[in-house]
């Protein structure tokens, strides 16, 4: 007679506990998982094999090909040179500096801090820096 119930998780080792019966023991695995909000490493429990998103590897709300497409108006600042588009968008996109708003053009509670955080080390002008801040800190307020 099997006293193993090959039913439940076949990734789970057959000697593992049930689920509910221990402390999950994660480690970090070579997959990734990509979400809206950014890249994950995965984490899996060595014991049962549960598995969940751990750590973000990249904070990357979208594709680079998202970002070009959002207005001006979605970074803090955008520095000077380069000429509009048919959209009236800044090119090259480079001079757009500090995402800080969704495509929906609301502030990204997740991108926010890290903008906020990236101004004082950004290369940019004073003047730039001055409006960059002034902005970042005016949505910091408001959240």
């Amino acid at each position: 007679m099997n006293d193993h119930d090959d039913s439940s998780s076949t990734t789970a080792p057959h000697d593992a506990p049930p689920k509910d019966q221990h402390i999950h023991r994660f480690e970090r695995t070579a997959a990734r998982s990509v979400t809206p909000k950014g890249e994950h490493y995965i984490d899996e429990c060595t014991i049962c094999g549960d598995r969940r998103r751990g750590d973000v590897l990249a904070l990357t709300p979208q594709t680079q090909e998202a970002i070009d497409l959002l207005p001006d108006s979605a970074f803090a600042v955008v520095a000077t040179g380069g000429t509009k588009d048919e959209e009236g968008n800044t090119v090259p996109r480079t001079l757009r500096l500090l995402l800080h708003h969704d495509s929906d053009e609301v502030v990204d509670d997740d991108l926010l801090p890290v903008a906020i955080t990236d101004e004082p080390v950004t290369e940019m002008s004073p003047a730039d820096h001055a409006k960059a801040k002034t902005h970042l800190a005016e949505h910091a307020k408001k959240n």
